[in-house]
């Protein structure tokens, strides 16, 4: 309320937020947690939602493809992977979106100058009413596995 023009009564509403900023705090820390995990492991681990849009992938992804996180991140997999890569994981990725887990290898060269034989595995993301929200990915290189391996002889 004014005066003269001068204030002589103001009404105000507070809310306490300190329980949401804990929660953001918690949850902040859970996501670099689980950062510093994937991040410490070799192999490719990566999110794809349900429209075939990478919303996670850790550090291995970047240094395979010579790009950052950002470059990654929220794009769309046939954007990302080269178009022979991406012809190769293609069927497999949607059969995981359709809810099957799949397994699957491939031989092909990568951005880094590597050429790898990778071994791949997507496992369907499902909400509690079973609807398919995406797809964890896990990729490695077992070019050396297999080279070992097919050296192998045991007489």
């Amino acid at each position: 309320m004014f005066k003269n023009g001068v204030p002589i009564e103001a009404h105000g509403i507070g809310r306490d937020i300190t329980e949401r900023r804990r929660m953001e705090q918690a949850l902040r820390a859970s996501e670099e947690r689980l950062r510093l995990i994937t991040n410490a492991l070799p192999v490719l681990i990566c999110y794809i939602d349900a429209d075939a849009i990478y919303r996670f992938n850790n550090t291995a992804y970047e240094e395979w493809f010579r790009c950052a996180r950002t470059a990654i991140t929220n794009r769309p997999v046939s954007e990302v992977l080269s178009s022979t890569i991406y012809d190769l994981v293609r069927p497999h990725l949607e059969a995981a979106l359709h809810g099957d887990e799949t397994e699957f290898g491939f031989f092909a060269a990568y951005p880094d100058g590597k050429r790898r034989n990778v071994s791949g595995l997507y496992i369907p993301h499902r909400s509690l009413k079973g609807e398919i929200l995406g797809v964890v990915g896990i990729l490695q290189d077992v070019t050396e596995r297999t080279r070992v391996e097919a050296g192998y002889s045991p007489f």
